[in-house]
């Protein structure tokens, strides 16, 4: 009987695991990317306002993109690296130089990890 229990709670434990591990990831709003980036670059007032329009903007960019890539995944993918580009762009004019040095590591860091989970071929 206690190792009925025992296979029951552990099977319970692994499928509770597993959906976990399954959970999609959350994407951050235009309002917590920028409060990470204040933190990071610590940006003023005027800065955090200018760059919240630029990543909504971008936002939006990226809905329609993927509604006309439908499921044209090369489609997508270029319209999303012309989308990240042009953001980075202009997120880079508010930015003053120090800052901008910070944002191009943290950029680079985001391309290595963009990387490390692509698949092997």
């Amino acid at each position: 009987m206690k190792m009925r229990i025992f296979i029951v709670t552990a099977l319970v434990m692994l499928f509770g695991l597993q959906s976990l591990v399954a959970q999609p990831r959350m994407r951050q709003s235009p309002e917590e990317r920028v409060q990470n980036l204040k933190k990071e670059l610590a940006l003023a007032d005027s800065q955090t306002v200018a760059i919240i329009k630029i990543l909504k903007k971008s936002q939006e960019e990226m809905m329609a993109a993927r509604e006309v890539a439908g499921d044209d995944r090369e489609l997508m993918r270029e319209a999303v690296r012309d989308i990240m580009e042009k953001t980075d762009k202009d997120i880079e004019k508010i930015l003053d130089k120090g800052q901008k040095e910070k944002y191009d590591k943290m950029r680079q860091e985001r391309t290595q990890q963009m990387r490390d989970r692509r698949p092997p071929m």
